[in-house]
């Protein structure tokens, strides 16, 4: 029963623990930079928006923005621009497939478009900026991160040291060119810059020599959380697919130039885009009062769902003092036109509120979602109550179940007390347990497997006739053994050597595992799978985790717990099985936080003790 107890409560915290995530928390960041109240009650304020990897959102309407000033009616903004904010620091790699369709005037293009975007990059002296550049000329190791200095640039803000190469590049006959190897090298390269890092990349995006594969590339840039643009000429032959693809899936957008003159255009673009802010103003219904306020802006989009809260005052706030009527006058540091700050509080405060305070919020402003998922999260702790009483009653022995002992370390036979066998009929001997129909007449009955008999009754679960003579037992019983005859007083146990043969022994239940994991989708975190000593993986029903989809195969990969190890094996499938983007040949043992793909399918493994 404290089994069950816990478990029920155990199950609770976990939906309480749900409906929080789903209700305060979303894909994507949103920040507030700084809240202007010089012209008050007309209120400007700056505002990031960010997807899952770190990349702006442009074109974003109002009614896309909600306001909610001190927890009250919420409203959308007025008007909404956008600007570029040049303090916010960046790192760009430029790459430029050298294969022969970039031949002659593509090339020039291409290197006028990136002098362009390190002169608006790098537009300051000691730039916190940074910029690499990576020509794709030759077969490369994607785990080699050493530069060749004849056509790369490691990350700095020397302009002229990048120009250098790149105004010596040249294009040597049509080489095939390794892109996926070269890209997922320069990934690599980029992740160990710090702030908002992207990749720019002129390519048609043709690749047939790589030893990486395209999702290689892409499984990469989304654990680094690093964006790729890819950049194509509209007369070359493209891989569009790939292109676009590999804009959609690391955050980028793919752009394609009508001709090579339009790549500085396009650098620039992307070049803005990192550093994109959104400027909302609209009328504030608070007073300025001198006392401490709250802004909440919340985002709708299908690339974000977040919201974020900044505290600021209006107005200069009262002090105590002595004289009547005295105000404290505004702080020497606070910047002209931006909302006084309140003083810090002991209480720590974690951007977007505390979790309370934004569950709260979210069930005043949206009672109605609200309300479904506590009805939501209702049914899952009744269906978690109905599961432990099940599971109880499934795994509690029954009366005649009882009455066995069978030993765990050296197979000793215990005879049963004298009780009722189930269906009723009173006894006190052996017979075999598991379930035959009952019987009737008048010869010796043989205890067969399952409780299975011959000649005058079978005698279990279902009840029947007593035997009008002794039993004898099957093959496989001891020497000198026989079952004591109904009625008769219970016999001694059997020595050491298991359970009569041909009779049914109640073994013991698989124990515990001593390890607990998960394996939690990417694409769907709310689809979370727990793993047992040995998991099956597939597409069809028949496997312990089921991943519905056309790229996993029906026994797709299999896990294993050994030696307290959760190890992974591919079972032959068509589309293989990836750990952290290194394909499963032979059997690999998993650790907590790797990204396991199985065809296009991403799952994060857990392992929780």
């Amino acid at each position: 029963m404290r089994k069950g107890a816990k478990a029920l409560a155990l199950g609770m915290v976990l939906t309480w623990l749900l409906v929080v995530a789903v209700t305060a928390q979303g894909t994507g960041r949103v920040a507030i930079n700084t809240i202007d109240t010089s012209a008050h009650p007309t209120m400007s304020v700056l505002l990031s928006v960010q997807d899952a990897n770190g990349v702006p959102i442009p074109d974003l309407e109002a009614g896309q923005f909600e306001l909610v000033e001190d927890g009250h009616t919420s409203f959308p903004p007025e008007r909404v621009a956008t600007q570029v904010n040049p303090d916010v620091v960046t790192a760009i790699a430029l790459v430029v497939d050298l294969s022969g369709s970039m031949k002659g005037t593509p090339l020039d293009e291409a290197k006028s478009a990136s002098a362009d975007l390190l002169d608006a990059l790098l537009d300051k002296d000691s730039d916190p900026d940074r910029a690499a550049f990576f020509g794709i000329n030759r077969s490369v190791s994607p785990t080699d991160l050493t530069l060749d200095e004849s056509v790369e640039v490691a990350f700095g803000n020397d302009k002229n040291k990048i120009l250098n190469v790149i105004n010596f590049l040249s294009v040597e006959g049509n080489r095939a060119t390794p892109l996926y190897d070269a890209l997922y090298r320069v990934v690599r390269i980029t992740s160990q810059q710090p702030g908002q890092r992207a990749i720019i990349v002129i390519t048609d995006g043709i690749d047939k020599v790589s030893t990486f594969k395209a999702d290689d590339v892409i499984n990469e840039a989304n654990r680094s959380q690093i964006p790729i643009f890819p950049i194509s000429l509209s007369t070359n032959q493209l891989d569009e697919t790939f292109l676009k693809r590999l804009a959609v899936r690391t955050g980028g957008e793919y752009r394609k130039a009508p001709g090579p003159e339009e790549f500085s255009a396009l650098f620039q673009q992307v070049l803005d885009q990192m550093k994109l802010e959104y400027q909302l103003t609209y009328a504030s219904r608070l007073a300025s009062d001198g006392n401490p306020h709250s802004l909440l802006i919340s985002v709708r989009a299908p690339r974000v769902q977040g919201f974020a809260e900044k505290k600021f005052q209006l107005g200069e706030a009262a002090v105590a003092s002595d004289t009547p009527g005295a105000t404290a006058a505004p702080s020497d540091t606070a910047t002209p036109g931006a909302a006084t700050p309140i003083a810090p509080t002991p209480t720590p405060v974690v951007e977007g509120g505390t979790v309370i305070d934004d569950l709260i919020t979210f069930i005043q402003d949206n009672p109605v979602p609200a309300a479904l998922i506590a009805v939501a999260a209702l049914l899952l702790i009744a269906l978690l109550v109905l599961l432990v009483v099940w599971l109880r009653r499934r795994n509690a022995p029954t009366e005649a179940q009882a009455d066995y002992d069978f030993g765990a370390s050296d197979g000793g036979w215990q005879a049963p007390q004298s009780g009722p066998m189930p269906g009723g009929m009173a006894a006190t001997g052996s017979v075999g347990f598991g379930g035959g129909g009952g019987g009737s007449g008048g010869g010796v009955p043989t205890v067969g497997p399952g409780g299975v008999a011959t000649g005058a009754a079978t005698v279990g679960p279902g009840g029947g006739a007593a035997p009008t003579s002794a039993p004898t037992v099957g093959p496989g019983a001891g020497p000198g053994y026989a079952p004591p005859a109904f009625g008769g007083a219970p016999q001694p146990p059997r020595p050491a050597g298991g359970a009569p043969a041909g009779s049914t022994m109640i073994l013991d239940r698989t124990p515990k595992l001593k390890h607990a994991a998960l394996l939690i989708e990417r694409k769907d975190p709310s689809k979370r799978h727990d793993l047992r000593a040995e998991t099956d993986i597939g597409r069809t029903q028949n496997n312990a985790v089921v991943i519905a989809d056309a790229t996993v195969s029906r026994q797709h990969a299999r896990i294993r717990l050994q030696d307290d190890k959760f190890m992974l094996f591919d079972l032959g499938s068509a589309n293989g099985t990836f750990v952290n983007g290194q394909k499963v040949e032979q059997p690999r043992a998993l650790a907590d936080g790797d990204v396991v793909r199985f065809g296009e399918v991403e799952v994060v493994f857990r392992q929780l003790t």
